[in-house]
């Protein structure tokens, strides 16, 4: 990274390598970052698996239970609220088998490697 200005010695200019190829190493580093770390695969399994996973399951059960009870009564079918919680866990358990078929779509939306490539190579020295 150091020298930060390209430095004259005689006929060599030194100067640090991200900055002398800062566009590559944004477009390198953005792409390796979007594919293996910010992936949404690895985003959705550390929602479901990850540390803060049991926060992730009652912030879901908290509104899929009320959404379940808002349907029956819409539905007239009785559900009570250990069915209805009951359900919500089925419900969990079946997100967390199907997300899989969003993570193309939602790479595309968040549109992250072409941000990082982008604020990258506007990185200031």
């Amino acid at each position: 990274f150091e020298p930060v200005d390209p430095v004259k010695f005689g006929p060599f200019v030194f100067q640090g390598l991200f900055l002398k190829r800062q566009k590559e190493v944004s477009k390198v580093f953005s792409s390796h970052l979007s594919e293996n770390v910010l992936h949404s695969s690895n985003i959705w399994n550390s929602m479901f698996t990850g540390t803060k996973s049991t926060a992730f399951y009652y912030l879901l059960m908290k509104h899929i239970v009320p959404f379940i009870r808002q349907c029956s009564r819409i539905l007239n079918i009785p559900i009570d609220k250990t069915l209805a919680t009951s359900l919500a866990k089925k419900v969990f358990l079946k997100i967390s088998q199907h997300v899989n078929v969003t993570n193309d779509y939602i790479n595309e939306t968040l549109l992250l490697r072409q941000t990082m490539d982008t604020q990258m190579r506007l990185m200031s020295s």
